[in-house]
This record gives C-alpha cells, structure tokens and sequence, in this order.
C-alpha cells in the first residue's frame, strides 16, 4: 500500500511495527524459535525425511484450510469441513476394505459424499438463508454420529492398496517431478 521502491517498503513496515501492528512477525518468530529449539534436541529434525514426513503429515490440514480460505473470504464460517472429510474417509474405507469396491469408485463415493454435503449447505445458507454457523454447526454434531454408524462397533480398518501406499510412501521419479513443477507453473501463470 505504501509507495516508493524497496527501502520504502521497509521503513513503511518497521513505522506499522513500533505503532504496534505485529502482523504476522509473532507467528514467523515462534517458528524460528521452536526450529532453533527442535534443531538443538534432535539431530534428525533438519533431515529431508523429517521434512518430507512433516509435509506427509500436514497435508491433509493444507487441503482443508485451503478450501476453507475461500468460504471466510466470503464472509462465512464451515464448522463441518473436518467431520466431512472423517466421514467421507470413513465411507471410502469400509466401502473398500468391508465391502470389496474397487478403490477407486469408494473414493468417488467419498468425493460425493463431500460435494453433496457442500451442495446441502450451499441450499441451506443461499437459498433458505440460514446463517452458515447454524447449519454447519448442525452437520458437525450430526457428522460426528453418522461416522461412528458407518465405522461400526469398531476396530482398524487396513487398506492394501498399492497404488494408494505408493502415493503416501513412494516418490516420483525425478522427470515426474519436473513434471509436476511445469504444470504447476502453467496453471499458475494461467490464473
């Protein structure tokens, strides 16, 4: 927001600083911190196993708060999107391992479960006008037991399929990677 080249910039942001808006600079230096102390107590923290084991882990939360971005963008609030995706998951896991579906229509099973669900709270918010927080609230409670119906009384599901271990423990081949960095590149110079 502020004119003028780099220096500028940063005169700008220290000035924003002293008058007490810290922005993001708490969060970033309680990263630093703990990546110092972590480093410090393990000398496997600063591996490229641990990395990509942190980013393996991760994963699943960056989906999801990257589509729940564009729902506060908008002024709302999802209070379900995690017991979706558990129910969805736990659709595609019984479906697959209890039932014997093919892997890959359980999958699209789950897909649609989610995709109905933000179908039905689309309806509600859009065209009965519900407030969000009501509606999700609602489905977050509800979700919860309707997993618990389709997990059963209970017990560890496996899933054997190996292209689905080999996305979550192997890795691509260099040129894949390469790959995947063009069209990530096309797609956002594209957009």
């Amino acid at each position: 927001g502020v004119e003028g080249g780099l220096m500028d910039q940063v005169r700008a942001w220290w000035q924003r600083v002293r008058g007490g808006d810290m922005g993001a600079l708490p969060a970033v230096g309680g990263l630093v911190v703990l990546s110092l102390l972590f480093t410090v107590l393990s000398p496997f923290f600063l591996t490229e196993r641990n990395f990509a084991n942190l980013l393996n882990q991760a994963a699943p939360l960056v989906v999801l708060g990257m589509a729940l971005v564009f729902v506060l963008l908008l002024g709302e609030i999802d209070l379900s999107a995690g017991v979706t995706g558990g129910v969805g998951m736990a659709l595609f896991v019984v479906l697959a391992s209890v039932w014997g579906i093919p892997w890959p229509i359980a999958l699209l099973a789950g897909f649609g479960f989610g995709f109905l669900t933000g179908a039905l709270i689309g309806f509600f918010v859009a065209r009965v006008g519900i407030p969000s927080f009501v509606v999700t609230l609602g489905l977050f409670l509800g979700y919860q037991g309707l997993a618990l119906v389709i997990i059963g009384p209970g017990g560890l599901f496996r899933i054997e399929v190996p292209e689905l271990i080999a996305l979550q423990n192997g890795n691509l081949p260099v040129w894949g990677g390469w790959v995947m960095l063009l069209i990530i590149l096309a797609i956002s110079a594209g957009t």
